[in-house]
């Protein structure tokens, strides 16, 4: 009964772990794909003043 508690301990263990490393990884995408999309905009920020400025 405790080495199975045990098993079950290191079960939960490892998905907590698990759970963690998939929202490290999803929140860094997300921001970096955010980052690339503020970058676009301001790009396109600039090419629409320089095309007014001619």
């Amino acid at each position: 009964m405790f080495l199975f508690k045990r098993k079950k301990g290191y079960i939960v263990l490892y998905t907590l772990i698990v759970g963690l490393i998939l929202v490290t990884i999803s929140t860094y995408l997300f921001s970096l794909e955010a980052m690339r999309l503020s970058n676009n905009n301001y790009e396109m920020k600039i090419l629409i003043k320089s095309e007014e400025n001619q």
